[in-house]
């Protein structure tokens, strides 16, 4: 007798086991509404069920266990809604293997006509249960951590300035603002200020999250595994436009020596003197 290959999903059964009471979701079902109400519950035909020649926008829980037997119909729809449910850790329980051809057993139906089942008793009463959603939020990283994670980016650059171009830009500075060159007790002084002041102010910083979502990936044997794959990423980076210059300069204008200076009158003096050399009078 020939034995037929079967082509299919491979549930990780580390994370299935570890990861159960993460999914919510079984093999088995306890009701919480009765089983009348259950199988006319509405359900989003997020997977585009066939139900007598048409597509409807919604579905009851009845129609889409039938629509699940229905392979001739609706097997790109059985397809979609098994890829979809088998991305859950625990959803299909000891079910190892699941069918992706749309040919499904009537085990494997019953498996997924009972997540349905489980997305209908946490629906609020009234709202159509969205199969599709349930499924996103159960691989979100907080649903199922760790199977799942964010991580967090959080990126510093900090340099530490070259002295002797400090000191060079201090002198410069006293020339410009007080019409002096800063001895080197100032000249070391201002130098300090901004070294310590680059030494806990980064020049750039790069913040923002890395996320790690379940995606089936497929396997040697032909089937898939569920892996932690990167989903997604966002970072902002945010540069420290205070150069030297400008910080060493609102020192030195916030200080006393330059207050003095500017008391004294001789600043409207070196005003003018500069005025006069850019008009080349001087």
């Amino acid at each position: 007798m020939a034995i037929k290959v079967k082509q299919g999903i491979t549930v990780d059964p580390t994370v299935k086991q570890q990861a159960a009471a993460a999914a919510g979701a079984g093999g088995s079902t306890a009701a919480v509404t009765s089983a009348k109400a259950q199988a006319n519950a509405p359900i989003n035909n997020d997977y585009g069920f066939v139900v007598n020649g048409k597509v409807p926008t919604t579905l009851t829980l009845s129609q889409l266990k039938s629509a699940l037997a229905d392979t001739t119909n609706n097997a790109p729809a059985i397809v979609k809604m098994t890829a979809d449910v088998a991305k859950v850790p625990g959803a299909l329980a000891n079910l190892s293997v699941i069918s992706q051809d749309g040919s499904i057993t009537p085990i494997e139906q019953n498996y997924l006509t009972n997540y349905a089942l489980n997305v209908v008793n946490n629906t609020p009463k009234g709202k159509p249960a969205s199969i599709a959603d349930a499924v996103t939020q159960k691989i979100t990283p907080s649903a199922v951590s760790p199977y799942a994670i964010n991580s967090t980016i959080n990126l510093k650059s900090i340099d530490r300035p070259d002295i002797a171009a400090v000191k060079s830009t201090v002198n410069d500075l006293y020339e410009q603002l007080l019409g002096k060159k800063a001895d080197d007790a100032t000249v070391a002084k201002w130098a300090q200020v901004y070294d310590n002041y680059a030494a806990t102010r980064p020049t750039s910083r790069t913040t923002g999250g890395v996320t790690y979502g379940l995606q089936s990936v497929p396997t040697a044997t032909g089937g898939a595994s569920n892996r932690l794959i990167r989903s997604g990423q966002q970072e902002t980076s945010t540069a420290n436009q205070l150069t030297a210059e400008n910080f060493i300069k609102n020192q030195i204008v916030d200080s006393g020596d330059y207050k003095a200076f500017q008391a004294s009158g001789a600043a409207f003096n070196l005003l003018g003197q500069i005025a006069s050399k850019d008009a080349g009078v001087a």
